[in-house]
């Protein structure tokens, strides 16, 4: 019971390289978001209409693209 009066809280230092280190993960997801959207658009109401249809398009343009 002594152990739990006294416990100490941690120092505050370990937050602010808890926060900054957790905001360089969301700044390099945002990146990786942005060219996603970028460079994998798929026109949802124009060209096929399945999934199957929409991957095997992609895998196409990816071939075309792999063989310049």
């Amino acid at each position: 019971m002594d152990d739990l009066l006294s416990y100490e809280l941690p120092d505050a230092s370990i937050y602010d390289s808890l926060k900054s280190s957790l905001r360089k993960v969301h700044d390099k997801m945002d990146v990786h978001r942005s060219l996603l959207d970028r460079y994998s658009a798929i026109d949802m109401k124009d060209g096929p209409s399945s999934v199957e249809e929409r991957v095997a398009s992609k895998c196409r343009e990816l071939g075309e693209r792999m063989a310049r």
